[in-house]
């Protein structure tokens, strides 16, 4: 479950920091979770033979059971939700009508980052691995056209990132815009997050 606080706390359950705002953090925290612990009888250790020693001595060891634990999320910061996670990494991205996905989602489109952070198709070349076997490299192929980059976790073209920065589809070679992008987790579906626009024309780049 996503919770929104202000800073982690010393939590003994397990959590992940999703993203870092202006206001506070995203965290990731599961509603139970399971620890092994020693079983206790009177907050007496238990403990089990496991066998004998050359010496024909028993060999114990301590009895370990999985315990768990109900998280009170609701007592962690207030509620957040993927929609309220900005970077677009966390999602599957549709654009021009084609569903993209960093992990390889059957019935979407493989994408990754090149070494410049421009978004592109995932290929795996099959190459011959010294003494004989076999394996893949994989390579992300850049678009022909102007690309998309990563940047500062946002998706840019030309350095810019606002929803209407054009580029060009390419599969389909149609004109798109950042705009036309959806992040698509699950059920949800939202646009791109953009930074906030300054006076004027001027767009503010974090």
């Amino acid at each position: 479950m996503l919770r929104k606080v202000v800073e982690v706390g010393e939590w003994e359950f397990p959590h992940s920091v999703v993203e870092q705002h202006e206001d506070g953090l995203i965290v990731e925290i599961p509603e139970t979770y399971v620890r092994v612990e020693p079983v206790l009888e009177d907050d007496i250790p238990v403990v089990e033979e496991v066998g004998t020693d050359d010496e024909g001595n028993p060999i114990y060891r301590q009895v370990m059971a999985n315990v768990e634990y109900v998280v009170d999320v609701e007592a962690i910061g207030e509620l957040a939700t993927w929609a309220d996670v900005r970077s677009p990494l966390y999602f599957d991205l549709e654009i021009d009508g084609k569903l993209y996905s960093w992990d390889n989602k059957v019935g979407s489109i493989h994408i990754g980052l090149d070494r410049d952070g421009s978004l592109g198709i995932v290929s795996y070349i099959r190459v011959t691995i010294n003494g004989g076997g076999r394996g893949h490299i994989k390579r992300v192929i850049s678009p022909k056209f102007t690309p998309i980059v990563m940047k500062d976790g946002m998706l840019t073209v030309n350095g810019i990132s606002t929803p209407t920065s054009e580029f060009v589809g390419a599969l389909s070679g149609h004109m798109c815009t950042l705009g036309d992008i959806i992040r698509v987790k699950g059920d949800i579906r939202v646009p791109l997050w953009f930074p906030p626009v300054g006076d004027g024309d001027d767009d503010i780049m974090e």
